[in-house]
């Protein structure tokens, strides 16, 4: 089930700190959304650094949280600022598409952020745990974060130069990896509608928590690299440091299906 599915629920309860994660996601986006525009597109430019201005606001008041009343209000600030972000970011995809504007972000960019602030909104619209389906939101969730994961990896690839040549070779390994985990996704959230987790998604469940791991080692090394100025790549040491934090992220939303999930023979068989 993909994001923009009206059914899709994110697995989970809410937290203040998932809500605190996804204020700094959408702070970094409208940074790199600035950073991409040219100096011609002022208008454009200055859209992104009011919302990054919006998002800060909301991450100095989310500093101040001291019980749930205060975290929903919070929250009722940010729905409006979210729906403005992701009416943005398709606004600046259609633009890129038709060639009306020059962004140093591909078309696949604007749409992959927009599909994380719509993911967001529908974070902050989940009233609670208690869903009848729980294992449509766990594969759905598996869905959603492999395909961003997978397309971290391109849009690195992208931004690497030529002469890393075994960078490259790894982080297409690794791509490939993550894709065939997607599809499995797609067709667990199929085979699960309206049916329980079975063994076999426990045992998938502990390959994405493989695979996401030895990414997220990767990350990490490619972020230190850059910040050091040890690799060839125009990646931004913000953006290889963001991509990072997602994956970490998602290994949390990992941990939270696996408590829920009934281990496969395979893992008892490990233990």
């Amino acid at each position: 089930m993909d994001v923009f599915c009206k059914e899709f629920t994110p697995f989970g309860q809410l937290s203040l700190h998932e809500v605190c994660f996804w204020l700094h996601i959408m702070r970094d986006h409208a940074l790199f959304i600035k950073m991409a525009l040219d100096c011609d597109n002022q208008e454009l430019r200055q859209e992104a650094d009011t919302i990054y201005q919006a998002f800060a606001d909301l991450e100095n008041s989310a500093q101040e949280i001291g019980c749930d009343d205060d975290l929903m209000v919070l929250i009722e600030r940010a729905i409006p600022v979210v729906k403005r972000f992701f009416a943005f970011k398709r606004h600046l995809l259609h633009l890129v598409m038709e060639c009306r504007i020059h962004s140093h972000n591909p078309a696949a960019f604007y749409d992959h952020v927009s599909r994380e602030a719509l993911y967001f909104l529908k974070v902050m619209q989940r009233i609670d745990d208690c869903r009848k389906n729980p294992a449509e939101a766990m594969t759905g969730e598996m869905v959603f974060w492999t395909k961003i994961l997978f397309e971290h990896i391109m849009f690195f690839l992208n931004m690497l130069d030529l002469s890393e040549r075994q960078t490259a070779a790894k982080a297409v390994e690794m791509s490939k990896q993550m894709e065939e985990l997607h599809f499995a996704a797609h067709d667990y959230n199929h085979m699960l509608w309206r049916f329980h987790p079975a063994s076999s998604f426990s045992r998938y469940t502990g390959e994405v928590a493989a695979a996401t791991e030895e990414l997220r080692d990767f990350k990490a090394a490619v972020s230190a690299l850059i910040s050091e100025c040890c690799l060839n790549s125009t990646m931004p040491p913000e953006m290889a440091e963001h991509v990072l934090h997602e994956a970490e992220h998602f290994l949390h939303v990992i941990e939270l299906i696996a408590g829920q999930l009934v281990p496969s023979p395979a893992a008892k068989c490990e233990d």
